[in-house]
């Protein structure tokens, strides 16, 4: 595990297991608000968010089929599932040493970064699970360039990788 980031921060103790994975998801947009409601206590919940919840900008039932809109806030469904901003790849590092979560998104589904560091792509998380457990406080930018090329080449390898070729 130590040879893909800074030197030291990895353990060698066991080089036959696994403690890198990946995780991927390619949004297909056809997911929207349709079915889900506010969570019921039996009383006064669904009152208390405000009345059923609503399915669109329109309200509870949008006026024509749902569609997802190419541009940003035209749509007429509240999409879960967007393809705008819902495909990303994860590295997920777990080790004695280390308790990391690393996401990469990117909604053309290319990962094409602009640098060795992975920039240029649409958004980055990264997470110390072991201090973090909910992922609340994204470590992102206040990581060195160094440890953020480490991530985005590690998780590029997993990323193509296929089978035996797999690290």
């Amino acid at each position: 595990m130590a040879k893909f980031l800074v030197e030291g921060l990895g353990s060698e103790s066991d080089p036959a297991w696994r403690d890198c994975f990946l995780n991927e998801y390619l949004s297909v947009g056809t997911y929207y608000n349709d079915h889900s409601t506010c969570w019921e206590d039996g009383n006064t919940t669904t009152v208390r968010c405000g009345g059923e919840m609503p399915r669109s900008p329109e309200g509870v039932k949008p006026s024509d089929e749902c569609v997802e809109s190419s541009g940003v806030g035209d749509g007429n469904c509240y999409f879960v599932d967007s393809t705008h901003s819902n495909s990303w790849r994860q590295l997920r590092i777990h080790n004695v040493s280390m308790n990391w979560n690393y996401v990469e998104y990117d909604p053309d589904w290319k990962f094409n970064a602009t640098d060795g560091t992975g920039a240029g792509l649409q958004h980055y998380e990264l997470y110390d699970i072991a201090e973090d457990p909910y992922q609340i406080h994204n470590l992102y930018d206040r990581t060195p360039a160094a440890v953020r090329a480490a991530l985005h080449s590690q998780l590029s390898e997993y990323f193509a990788c296929r089978g035996e070729t797999c690290p």
